[in-house]
């Protein structure tokens, strides 16, 4: 029975409270193929044949990795790939493999040979890229390709086909020495195809040597001038995030020494550059979204950059905690070795253009300064060695950059770990928190977390540093995980005095590798990029914010104080800048509320945006994709009770010029 238990949604304006408006901006991480097999419009998988094996640095006993804790965890066990993951031999007596030209530098190369060029038909050495290969008839693909021939003056074809033939033009490469060579070619679609392979073919019997190999589309973002999908990037820019968060989450502290985020090894040329692995699956990383591709990203999102820097200490979930402590076994690593590195990548980002690092920018097609706003001093990084760190990477980069803004990590955990979950008790174990810029509070738990904490940050002290939450996970059936991330929200809104900075996540996952895991900004496939429910409920926030916050509370008509599913969530302000008058409610019951707002305001003309959510969201692509809210442009009477439609967000814009 659908009874409404809601008497009334009270918004006091007689006594408005300046507050900061939230800050927007993302988190990106490279998890569930966001930059390769996405953003990144590299097409093949596996292009410089190095990205497979397990950890580097790390020993394997019995199956499991040695020296961690819960070794036999699933998040935590070697997951073993095939050598030349993404490449197959297509065709009879055709074959191919991998050679080590330098262990320690892994450094390999792949072999492909033919046993008898007469015979007909498709063969050669196969690559689907990203779950299949997408051609549109008549686009443009450009192929680099390092390669030597035995016997040497031989030849291959290089060309994107499927089962009914060649897709596109197919290119020729002949006279091919028997030493390192790089060529480049350009192919037309002749055809579009949806699941094709890119194949390079020996033209005589004998075969290649391929070091390095790499196709892109000709039309990427900015007239081909950018490594970043078209398509992708326009949804992105239909945001506007006001800042972007790189590289991570947990990339960033590795789980040793080896697999930490070293910046410099991703700004070389794409054909010498490493790739690196990471705990997050599918573990091996091109790093075509390098340091200096983050920092193109931004300025063509027009977002300021925050750079999280590794500090030494390894991901806590690695790593042997002391006892009962806070405290962990990290390696044994020099701090000012990484905060030189953190300098050195600061320089690259700002530097002048004639000193060390900021020449190297220049030189890689850059000489003016990015537009570095932010750094992070680690990533989910506490505990005593932290806290001593933090005030040695902030003494060395306010010595030298005073305008940046500086933020500490505050402890993890939940409701599991108990005193765990009072983050910012732990500002006290900091030598100088007055001088800290932000405090980063990440938080992962079930929804119903935020009927306990809707309060949380009202009680914390003023003169503290400004409040930031760059990870939020807050787990439900989706789509309703996206209801109460937007109640969170609220609770940073009505903290707006805090300075409140929020990072969205997960930003977007490669629909045919997640099958609709998770509940991103955006999905993709190799050929099309669609924007989700998550997506339209942070935008609502986004583009509906204030400067000045009112009192709101909810009275429920059964007089119930206890905040659940059946509670309306709402706060409210005033935008100074127009005289509008925003509400924001959120409905997490599945039927609808009635409720009177009760603003003192009667008839007016009202903008009023309904999200509304399915019960579950089914995971198909089809149900993931979403319209947008409901927009209604009209007279409204909130003398009247208005029903907020079950499982939805509603975002009422009063006109000021009608107050």
């Amino acid at each position: 029975m659908n009874t409404p238990v809601l008497d009334r949604i009270c918004i006091d304006r007689t006594a408005p409270k300046p507050v900061s408006p939230v800050i927007y901006g993302w988190h990106y991480e490279e998890i569930g193929m966001i930059g390769d097999g996405g953003l990144y419009a590299e097409m093949i998988r596996n292009r410089n044949f190095s990205e497979s094996g397990t950890a580097p640095g790390m020993q394997i006993k019995d199956g499991l990795y040695q020296n961690i804790p819960h070794a036999d965890r699933p998040n935590c066990l070697p997951e073993y790939l095939p050598e030349l993951d993404g490449w197959s031999a297509l065709g009879e007596g055709v074959s191919i493999g991998r050679i080590t030209l330098d262990e320690s530098g892994r450094v390999y190369a792949m072999t492909v040979k033919r046993a008898d060029s007469e015979k007909e038909g498709i063969c050669g050495a196969a690559n689907s890229g990203f779950f299949g290969m997408h051609t549109q008839k008549g686009k443009k693909y450009r192929l680099s390709v390092y390669l030597c021939s035995e016997p040497s003056g031989g030849g291959v074809s290089v060309g994107i086909a499927d089962k009914e033939g060649f897709a596109t033009t197919e290119a020729l490469i002949q006279g091919i020495p028997g030493k390192k060579t790089h060529y480049e070619v350009t192919f037309t679609a002749k055809r579009t195809v949806e699941d094709g392979v890119f194949l390079l073919t020996p033209l005589q019997s004998g075969g290649v040597t391929v070091f390095f190999i790499s196709l892109f589309p000709c039309d990427t973002w900015d007239g081909g001038r950018s490594v970043f999908r078209r398509d992708i990037m326009q949804n992105m820019l239909d945001y506007k995030p006001e800042f972007l968060r790189f590289p991570g989450g947990c990339i960033v502290h590795g789980v040793n020494v080896e697999t930490m985020y070293h910046w410099k090894e991703t700004i070389e040329d794409i054909s010498v550059r490493k790739s690196s692995w990471c705990k997050w699956q599918p573990h091996w990383i091109s790093n075509g979204i390098g340091y200096h591709e983050f920092y193109e990203l931004c300025e063509y999102l027009g977002a300021d950059a925050m750079y999280v820097a590794p500090c030494g200490l390894i991901c806590t979930d690695w790593a042997f905690q002391k006892g009962d402590s806070e405290d962990f076994c990290h390696p044994e690593t020099e701090v000012e070795d990484y905060i030189q590195d953190c300098l050195d990548a600061i320089e690259y980002a700002i530097g002048p253009k004639d000193s060390v690092w900021g020449a190297k920018r220049a030189a890689n097609g850059h000489p003016e300064p990015f537009p570095l706003r932010y750094v992070s001093i680690g990533n989910e990084d506490f505990g005593p060695a932290y806290y001593e760190r933090y005030e040695k990477f902030s003494a060395a980069i306010r010595s030298r950059y005073p305008q940046l803004n500086l933020i500490a990590d505050s402890i993890v955990g939940n409701r599991k770990h108990g005193d765990w979950g009072d983050k910012r008790k732990r500002l006290s174990y900091f030598h100088d928190p007055a001088g800290m810029d932000y405090f980063d509070e990440h938080y992962y738990d079930s929804g119903d977390w935020i009927f306990e904490n809707f309060d949380r940050f009202d009680g914390y002290d003023r003169s503290g540093p400004g409040l930031m939450c760059l990870e939020l996970g807050l787990n439900s059936e989706q789509p309703s995980d996206v209801l109460y991330e937007s109640i969170f929200l609220m609770m940073l809104e009505k903290n707006g005095d805090l300075k409140p900075v929020f990072a969205g996540r997960p930003l977007m996952r490669n629909w045919d590798y997640v099958k609709g895991e998770l509940n991103p900004f955006y999905y993709h496939t190799n050929r099309e990029s669609w924007k989700t429910v998550h997506y339209y409920a942070k935008k609502l926030f986004r583009d509906n914010r204030f400067d000045r916050l009112f009192s709101a509370s909810c009275c429920r008509q059964d007089g119930g104080a206890v905040l659940d599913e059946e509670t309306l969530f709402s706060t409210a302000g005033q935008d100074s800048t127009t005289g509008d008058i925003i509400i924001k409610t959120v409905n997490l019951a599945a039927h609808s509320i009635e409720a009177r707002v009760d603003a003192g305001i009667s008839q007016t003309e009202a903008c009023i945006y309904t999200l509304r959510n399915t019960d579950a969201l089914p995971k198909t692509k089809e149900a993931s994709q979403c319209g947008g809210p409901d927009l209604y442009l009209g007279p409204i009477d909130l003398d009247k009770p208005y029903a907020f439609p079950a499982r939805s967000l509603t975002v009422m814009r009063i006109s000021g010029k009608n107050l």
